[in-house]
């Protein structure tokens, strides 16, 4: 799993030392080398009838232990800067193995979408659910104050006007009063909008008269500062006002309202006052009109400069008497006139409490008239604000209900805003980013946990398929021993066996061992037993460790004689006294010395040699052969080579040389 130093070094494009300076560790004059390369072989000659090896081994070099140091210390720095990671590296590390999980397993990917959007909608939906409710309530509270608003007007209006009724019997009852429609009828229109009552309206009896029943009549109303006027209006023309100055009602300091610029007023030729003058001598009921700037009050305080108009129609007393005629059509409504009380609209907004009840609710309103004005023979609507909280007009319009209020012939209508001062929109956006990101946190919690478990069963199915893979690896270690067992341990064993066949034959004849040549031959034969056990049970030693785990081959470099430890060891395990062919060693020169791992050169030469004997027929030969040469960059090495005289490796199984077995 993890990579050795020396391709750690090809990796990363350093060159690592020759295999005579690689790091080493001396114990009883024995140079031992791990690596995993072996020495650097190649074939430089297959041919019909030889197969050669070309070891690059400089002999007599001695290793470098300060590069060895400085190696070590590269290697150790490389591996460091390989594991340090920046928080960007990390991060993108990151996001490609969230790709690489979903790419995996969309499906877990579209089931926490899925879930995130179910709570994105419940939250969103709880959300407006509570702002409907709360809207709705507000909604209920201001129709609520808006029905009590009108409520106080149309009851004060109700008190307010019941002097009325009590003047229109007056009216009906004394002839001074019944006569003065037929006398205003006749008086000159001297104006647009005024007639010449002097001598009708003026005279002393009449006005002493008229102002003893209205002040009896105010007074036991008991509307001191809202009851402010008390009029006769026959044939649609002020006639008679009380009082003609009023200081009594208002309680500021110099603010008065005096009414002597209204006398004589003819309010069907006045068009802005004609369409609710027609209205009441139409109609047979209380009509209510205002709040209305009053003509006798053009410059007056704002706190009398409007007022409620209340006219009651009086109908004609007699079918001699003279009735009410609209002068630019000629129509004849069958009305003596009308009584008029005025109502002060400043103090009647004053006792309501409308500003501070609506500011005590966190409310603005608006307070609206329509008005329909005569102009050019037709009559217009004019919107009319009667009163307006300070911030109405800057209150979200969205949220405003409207209610008519009866309270007079005109039409009213009050319009609430109620989700002010943060109420309503103010928390909702709060509220529905909190719902969402609460659900990407779910969703993203629930999705890793999901990629955690998911993970955790990838391990456990990759941890399954590892201890499978290393069964079966075990397996195939266990052939590959067997395979060693039989392919390379069968060799020496052979020659062992032979050769103590051949001791066994000598030994067991009638007279052994008598003449010197025979103990000779036993003495080789014994010393072929003697190599081959130990190279077999060299061997087997290596097969064992590798067998272990340890997956690195460990070279074993030892001063090696090539004639005499290698090719002739070699010779005398492939050459039986009953073969049919010829064995020979040729080695120049004779002594060859060079570090190296004796085991796997012998293995090397011996296969070759056993394949070669496979081949040879009776007669032939094989060579071992071993010479020292000069490479084209002055580099020395040792050139081995095993020829024979067989047909050669066909050249469609040249490819298989290398091969396992």
């Amino acid at each position: 799993l993890f990579p050795s130093r020396i391709e750690q070094q090809a990796m990363n494009g350093t060159p690592g030392p020759p295999p005579s300076l690689s790091r080493t560790k001396t114990k009883a004059k024995t140079t031992k080398t791990k690596t995993k390369t072996t020495t650097d072989s190649k074939v430089t000659k297959v041919s019909s009838s030889s197969t050669a090896v070309s070891l690059n081994i400089p002999p007599g070099k001695k290793e470098n232990r300060n590069s060895n140091r400085s190696d070590a210390r590269s290697d150790a720095s490389i591996q460091n800067s390989g594991n340090t990671k920046t928080c960007p590296q990390r991060f993108r590390e990151g996001l490609k193995g969230q790709y690489k999980f979903v790419k995996k397993y969309p499906l877990t990917f579209v089931a926490s979408l899925l879930l995130c959007l179910f709570l994105v909608t419940c939250g969103v939906g709880l959300c407006l659910h509570f702002y409907n409710i709360e809207v709705q309530s507000l909604q209920g509270e201001a129709i609520l104050i808006a029905d009590e608003t009108a409520r106080f007007f149309s009851d004060q209006l109700d008190d307010a006007i019941l002097p009325l009724f009590s003047l229109a019997q007056f009216v009906k009852e004394l002839s001074s009063f019944q006569q003065l429609a037929a006398q205003v009828d006749s008086a000159p229109l001297v104006s647009g909008t005024h007639r010449n009552v002097t001598g009708i309206c003026d005279r002393p009896e009449l006005v002493e008269r008229f102002n003893k029943i209205a002040f009896t009549l105010k007074s036991t109303a008991g509307m001191d500062g809202i009851l402010v006027n008390l009029q006769l209006v026959p044939d649609a023309v002020v006639c008679l006002t009380y009082p003609l100055n009023n200081t009594e009602d208002f309680e500021e300091e110099g603010v008065f309202l005096d009414s002597s610029g209204v006398v004589g007023h003819d309010l069907l030729s006045d068009p802005a006052r004609s369409f609710i003058a027609e209205t009441t001598l139409a109609s047979d009921q209380l009509v209510v009109a205002g709040p209305l700037t009053l003509k006798q009050c053009q410059d007056c305080d704002p706190v009398v400069a409007k007022a409620f108009i209340a006219r009651l129609p009086i109908p004609s007393l007699d079918s001699n008497s003279t009735t009410t005629t609209q002068s630019t059509t000629g129509k004849e409504y069958g009305k003596w006139g009308f009584v008029v009380a005025l109502i002060n609209w400043e103090r009647l907004v004053h006792e309501s409490g409308i500003y501070e009840n609506f500011q005590d609710n966190n409310m603005e309103f608006q307070l609206t008239r329509t008005d329909r004005i005569e102009k050019d023979g037709s009559y217009e609507e004019e919107i009319v604000v009667l009163a307006e909280s300070a911030n109405y007009q800057e209150s979200n319009q969205d949220y405003v209900v409207e209610s008519a209020l009866p309270t007079t012939n005109n039409e009213w209508e009050i319009a609430i805003a109620y989700c002010t001062s943060g109420r309503c929109v103010g928390w909702l956006p709060w509220a529905i980013a909190g719902s969402v990101f609460m659900s990407l946190f779910i969703s993203v919690m629930i999705f890793i946990i999901f990629m955690q478990k998911q993970r955790h069963a990838d391990a456990i199915a990759e941890k399954s398929q590892l201890m499978v893979e290393a069964a079966k690896r075990a397996a195939r270690n266990e052939r590959e021993l067997n395979d060693f067992i039989a392919h390379e341990v069968r060799n020496p064993i052979s020659a062992a066996l032979s050769a103590c066949s051949f001791v066994s034959a000598s030994v067991s004849e009638t007279e052994p061992l008598v003449d010197v040549e025979a103990r000779d031959r036993v003495r080789d034969d014994v010393r072929i037993i003697e190599s081959s056990l130990k190279y077999a049970n060299d061997l087997l030693h290596s097969m064992l460790d590798l067998n272990r785990g340890n997956t690195e081959i460990t070279i074993h470099s030892l001063p090696t004689d090539i004639k005499r430890d290698i090719l002739e060891p070699v010779a005398s395990m492939i050459f039986h006294r009953d073969e049919t062919f010829e064995v020979t060693v040729e080695c120049c020169p004779d002594s060859l010395i060079v570090s190296v791992d004796r085991l796997r050169l012998k293995q090397i030469v011996l296969n070759l040699a056993r394949n070669s004997s496979r081949y040879v027929h009776t007669g032939g030969f094989i060579r071992l052969k071993a010479r020292s040469f000069v490479g084209a960059d002055s580099s020395t090495g040792i050139f081995i080579s095993v020829e024979d005289s067989g047909p050669g490796v066909p050249p469609e199984k040249r490819e298989m040389l290398f091969k396992k077995y």
